[in-house]
């Protein structure tokens, strides 16, 4: 469900003194707050025409989404299936749906560019491709939703694994029914097919 970017595009767009790189790049920006001497700067494109400049009268496709990432995926994916009024079943099954989405997508990308590349410079392996080296400097990893087209900065430093990106284990437990529940073993089996 993630197309993660390469380390060298990873430490440019998770470093809080270089928002003008998310300027005008249309995304949904989870884990990010832009300095307040950068106000000027947004991600947000006008829909119509990407060239014409943005204001609060114009439709946009794009913005700041706070400096915490959400539960699970980082993105708003997760939370708009389980903070919605659903039953156990309907739950379950757009989660599901979700993961297919993804598995789709990353089908996509394997058959298109014939590797797990960046999704922004689109010239090395993303991080899921694997990193080369021994000695890495700390950084923090970033990715893009392969469902909603996010961008999602992981409040964690990187550390060669994929994860789950959780700030509130009781809300995701309670989510499931509890970490024991058969829905969240189900989940994470879903999850691990997707990642």
């Amino acid at each position: 469900m993630r197309a993660y970017f390469c380390m060298e595009c990873s430490i440019a767009y998770s470093n809080r003194d270089r928002s003008d790189l998310w300027d005008g790049t249309g995304y949904e920006v989870f884990g990010f707050t832009n300095p307040a001497d950068q106000d000027d700067l947004t991600p947000a494109v006008h829909f119509n025409d990407p060239t014409a400049d943005v204001d609060d009268s114009t439709t946009t496709r794009g913005s700041w989404r706070g400096a915490l990432a959400m539960d699970i995926t980082g993105c708003d994916c997760m939370d708009k299936i389980m903070s919605r009024r659903l039953c156990a079943y309907h739950r379950v099954y757009l989660s599901e749906r979700m993961v297919w989405q993804g598995c789709v997508m990353q089908w996509w990308r394997g058959r298109t560019f014939g590797c797990s590349i960046c999704p922004m410079c689109q010239e090395r392996p993303g991080l899921d491709g694997g990193v080369q080296g021994t000695a890495l400097p700390e950084f923090h990893a970033v990715w893009i939703c392969l469902v909603c087209n996010g961008a999602v900065i992981d409040p964690e430093v990187w550390t060669g694994t994929r994860r789950l990106v959780v700030t509130d284990r009781t809300k995701i437990g309670n989510w499931f029914g509890g970490h024991d529940s058969a829905g969240w073993q189900r989940f994470n089996y879903l999850l691990d097919q997707a990642w």
